[in-house]
C-alpha cells in the first residue's frame, strides 16, 4: 500500500517572504487536522523555523498533526546532514521533552525527515548517530532523491533546480527567494530573462530584455505550447551536434 501526505516546498514557505514564513507554516497545520504535515525548514534560519514550531506544539497537538520537520540542508554550525538531525532531536527533547520506547530509546513529539542527496549510506550515518544519542530509529523519515537511484549524474551535477523566484502582488511584482543558512544553496529572486551571449554562452538576466529567449508555455492553469518527447529529443540532439562541430572547427 502507498500514500502521500501533506508536505510543503520552498516555493510555497518562501511565497510572502521571510517574514511569513513561520505564519505559512501554521496556517498549513491548521488546514491539515489529523494528518501526518511534512515542513521543509530551511528556506531561511533553520534553527528559527524549528524553534516556532517548538512554540506552536499546542497547535500541532490540538489540530491532531504528526508534524515532521524537514531540515534539507546543512548549516555553518553543524556541517554533516547527521549533526543537524541531532541538533534537532536534542532541541525538540531539551523544549517539548521525550518519551522511552520499549528498548531505552528516546522518541521525540516530532519527527525528523532527511531527503536531500540521501542515498544508503548517509541513511546508516543519520541513524547511526541518532541512536548513539538515544533516539530511537522510529523519530526518523527518509526522503527519496535522486541519490537513492544514482549518483553519477543528478540535478546537483550544475546545481540545477526551479525555484519561485517573484510573486504578482496585485499592484506589481515581488522577488522570492529561497535564502538558507547554507549560502551556496541560495536561489535567484525575481522575474529573469534568457539571453544569449556573444560568445555563445547562456545567461539570465533582469526580466524585460530584448533578446529574451523564453517562452510562455504554461501560464495560468493553461498549456500554451504541447510538443511530444521526440520533438523534444530532436532538437537536443541538433543543439549537441552544433556544440561539437563548433568545438572542433
Amino acid at each position: 500500500m502507498a500514500y502521500s501526505v501533506a508536505a510543503s516546498q520552498h516555493s510555497v514557505m518562501t511565497s510572502g517572504g521571510q517574514g511569513a514564513e513561520h505564519d505559512i507554516a501554521r496556517d498549513i497545520i491548521r488546514s491539515h487536522p489529523n494528518q501526518i504535515v511534512s515542513l521543509v525548514a530551511d528556506s531561511y534560519d533553520y534553527y528559527a523555523f524549528v524553534d516556532a514550531m517548538i512554540a506552536a506544539h499546542d497547535l500541532v497537538t490540538s489540530n491532531g498533526v504528526r508534524l515532521v520537520i524537514r531540515p534539507d540542508s546543512i548549516t555553518p554550525q553543524h556541517r554533516d546532514p547527521e549533526s543537524v538531525v541531532v541538533w534537532t532531536l536534542n532541541r525538540l527533547h531539551e523544549r517539548l521533552g521525550s518519551t522511552t520506547n520499549g528498548k531505552g530509546f528516546r522518541v521525540v513529539p516530532y519527527g525528523v525527515l532527511w531527503g536531500d542527496g540521501i542515498d544508503a549510506a548517509g541513511i546508516a550515518r543519520i541513524v547511526a548517530a541518532a541512536t548513539s544519542a538515544g533516539y530511537a530509529v522510529s523519530n526518523l523519515v527518509f526522503g527519496m532523491g535522486g541519490g537513492l537511484l544514482q549518483k553519477d549524474m543528478t540535478r546537483d551535477t550544475y546545481r540545477f533546480a526551479i525555484k519561485c523566484s517573484a510573486r504578482d502582488v496585485g499592484n506589481g511584482w515581488e522577488d522570492v527567494q529561497k535564502r538558507p543558512l547554507d549560502e551556496s544553496k541560495r536561489s535567484k529572486a525575481g522575474r529573469f530573462s534568457l539571453v544569449r551571449l556573444s560568445d555563445g554562452r547562456y545567461a539570465t538576466e533582469r526580466w524585460g530584455s530584448a533578446n529574451d529567449l523564453l517562452e510562455p508555455v504554461f501560464e495560468n492553469g493553461v498549456i500554451l505550447k504541447e510538443e511530444t518527447f521526440d520533438t523534444i529529443r530532436r532538437r537536443a540532439e541538433t543543439a549537441r551536434a552544433a556544440e561539437v562541430e563548433a568545438a572542433t572547427a
